[in-house]
C-alpha cells in the first residue's frame, strides 16, 4: 500500500488532496478521472490511509497505528470497493452500499468507498446513488472512478470534487520500469510507448509473452495492404475473439493491441518527415519503418493514425466492438492502398 510521497506522476492531484486535508473542509464525494493505470485506485487507498491515521499530520500514514496497519494488511473494515457486477454496477449494490453508509465506521474515523468504473451504473443506479450524494451520512468518503466525467449523470458529476489524473510522461514510466521492477531498456522503452501514460499498463505489458504478441500484430498490419476482404474481415473475427478481454494465453487486450498499432503509425509518420531516430518506439523495426514509409504519403498515415485513435477511444465506453474493428481494418487497408 503506497502514501501519497509514493505516487509517480501525480504530483497535482495529490498536491490538491493535501491542501484539502490540510483546511480540514473534506468534500463527502470526490470524482477521480482518467485512463486506467495512472493512480486512481492507489491514490485513494492513499486517501483512506491519510484521513482515518490516528497520528501522522503530514497525510502519509504513520505505518504503525491501528488503521494503518488494517490497511497495509488489506483488513481494514471501512474500505469498500464496489465493481461492476457483469456489464453493470446494479441497482442492488447501490442500495446495499446505502445501507452500509448509514451506520457509523468501524474502525476508522472515515468510511471511504471506491466505486470503480462508475459510468457503469444503470439508471436506476445512478437516480438512487444521486439521493446519497444529495444527503450524505456523515462520515463518509465517496470515491468515484471514470475514465471520462461525460459518461455520468451531469447531477452526479456536480455533487463530487472532481480530480483530474493525466497521463505520466515516457520517461516516467520507463524509469520506473528500469529502476524500480528491473526490466531491460528495451522493454521499458516499448511498453512506456504502447502504455501511452498508463504505469499499470505498461507493467502488464512487460509480463512473459508480450513481445512475442507484439511482433506478431506488427507483422500482421505491416501486411495490410496485401490482404484480400475476405482476410481482413477474418483478421477482424479473429482479433475480437482473441483480444477482447485479457486471459492467461494472451495478456493483450483490444486496447492494447490498438495502442501497438498506433506506435506503428507514429513511427511511421516520424520516419517519414525524417524524425529522431531515438524517439522511435518500436526501434528494433526502424529498417521495416524505412522500407514501408516510402510506399506512403504523411496525410494517409496520419489519418491512419487518427483512426485507430478514434477506435481505442470507443473502447473506453463500449468494449464491445466486434462490428467497429471490422469497419476500422477495412477504412485502414483502404488507407493504406499502395498505388
Amino acid at each position: 500500500m503506497k502514501s501519497f510521497s509514493q505516487i509517480i506522476g501525480q504530483e497535482k492531484a495529490i498536491g490538491f488532496l493535501k491542501k484539502v486535508l490540510q483546511g480540514d473542509r473534506i468534500p463527502h464525494a470526490y470524482l477521480f478521472t482518467g485512463i486506467r493505470g495512472v493512480g486512481k485506485s492507489t491514490t485513494a487507498i492513499a486517501l483512506a490511509r491519510a484521513v482515518n491515521c490516528g497520528t501522522d499530520l503530514t497525510f502519509e500514514g504513520c505505518g504503525d497505528c491501528v488503521s494503518c496497519r488494517q490497511l497495509e494488511s488489506g483488513n481494514f473494515p471501512d474500505l469498500i470497493t464496489i465493481e461492476p457486477d457483469g456489464q453493470n454496477i446494479k441497482i442492488e449494490q447501490i442500495r446495499e452500499l446505502n445501507r452500509n453508509l448509514n451506520y457509523k465506521p468501524v474502525s476508522g474515523k472515515y468510511r471511504v468507498t471506491i466505486i470503480d468504473h462508475a459510468e457503469m451504473m444503470t439508471d436506476e443506479a445512478a437516480n438512487s446513488f444521486l439521493k446519497t450524494l444529495e444527503e450524505p451520512p456523515p462520515g463518509n468518503i465517496i470515491v468515484l472512478k471514470v475514465v471520462d466525467p461525460l459518461d455520468l449523470l451531469p447531477t452526479i458529476i456536480s455533487r463530487c470534487q472532481k480530480v483530474p489524473f493525466h497521463p505520466l510522461s515516457h520517461s516516467a514510466v520507463k524509469n520506473h520500469l528500469i529502476k524500480e521492477l528491473g526490466y531491460d531498456e528495451n522493454t521499458a522503452w516499448l511498453a512506456a510507448g504502447v502504455s501511452e501514460g498508463s504505469l499499470g499498463r505498461a507493467v502488464e505489458i512487460c509480463e512473459e509473452g508480450f513481445m512475442e504478441e507484439r511482433n506478431e500484430l506488427l507483422r500482421h498490419i505491416m501486411m495490410l495492404h496485401r490482404m484480400s476482404i475476405v482476410q481482413v474481415l477474418n483478421m477482424a473475427i479473429e482479433y475480437n475473439k482473441t483480444y477482447s478481454k485479457k486471459t492467461q494465453a494472451s495478456r493483450i487486450d483490444l486496447y492494447s493491441l490498438t495502442g501497438i498499432w498506433k506506435t506503428y503509425f507514429r513511427d511511421l509518420l516520424l520516419t517519414k518527415v525524417h524524425g529522431n531516430h531515438e524517439l522511435l518506439v518500436n526501434r528494433d523495426c526502424s529498417d521495416r519503418l524505412a522500407q514501408i514509409a516510402e510506399m506512403y504519403d504523411a496525410d494517409r498515415l496520419i489519418e491512419s493514425f487518427f483512426l485507430v485513435d478514434n477506435y481505442q477511444r470507443d473502447l473506453l465506453r463500449n468494449p464491445n466492438t466486434g462490428l467497429m474493428l471490422e469497419k476500422m481494418l477495412l477504412e485502414l487497408k483502404t488507407l493504406n492502398q499502395v498505388n
